[in-house]
């Protein structure tokens, strides 16, 4: 049955009952019939959601190799990480996507648990010129996908919104028992608030 009937047979039921044409014991078994279909529809479209999402809608043909299953969990992993982990994720997905039939990406980021449009952002940011710069330059330490998007897309309403305190406190609590990283870090911020001045 339909919401839409099911809707129309409660609103008809609570007209019956105001006529008194049927009593509060059957107005609340319609109620609970009503309740108990409606809970099934919603059962069987979450089930086809997930479907979706595991790829059993897609072609049964597709299967993830050993090759595809390690990068996975190696993907998972480093999801943890930042900036030099984030490049490494989207350069992973990149080589793991490259030449695989319509339909894989879908399968294979199910199994890492992300997005297809998180999938496209960290592939977005590892192919970015500047980012591979600071790459190449080993400048990635201690920034996150903030940060790359900002390094990306600099806008001047970002500039006014940072919070200085904020950031050298995360940075801080983050990096304190890792004195170098600090330094680079505590230079750069620095480099940061002479530039805006």
């Amino acid at each position: 049955m339909s919401t839409r009937k099911i809707r129309k047979e409660l609103f008809q039921s609570m007209l019956d009952l105001e006529d008194g044409k049927i009593s509060i014991k059957e107005a609340n078994a319609i109620s609970d019939k009503a309740s108990d279909e409606i809970k099934s529809i919603n059962k069987e479209i979450r089930n086809q959601k997930i479907a979706l999402v595991k790829g059993t809608v897609l072609k049964p043909e597709l299967k993830l190799s050993e090759s595809d299953i390690k990068i996975a969990r190696s993907i998972k992993s480093k999801l943890r990480k930042t900036a030099e982990t984030i490049v490494e994720i989207g350069e992973d997905l990149e080589k793991a996507i490259e030449k695989k039939p319509r339909g894989f990406k879908n399968l294979f980021y199910a199994e890492i648990g992300i997005s297809g449009r998180s999938a496209q952002r960290y592939m977005q940011i590892a192919r970015h010129v500047k980012i591979q710069k600071l790459k190449e330059k080993n400048l990635l330490q201690g920034k996150t996908m903030a940060d790359l998007l900002y390094i990306m897309h600099p806008s001047e309403d970002s500039k006014k919104s940072v919070d200085v305190n904020k950031v050298a406190n995360g940075f801080y609590s983050r990096y304190k028992d890792d004195s170098e990283t600090l330094e680079n870090i505590m230079e750069e911020l620095q480099k940061l608030i002479e530039n805006a001045t």
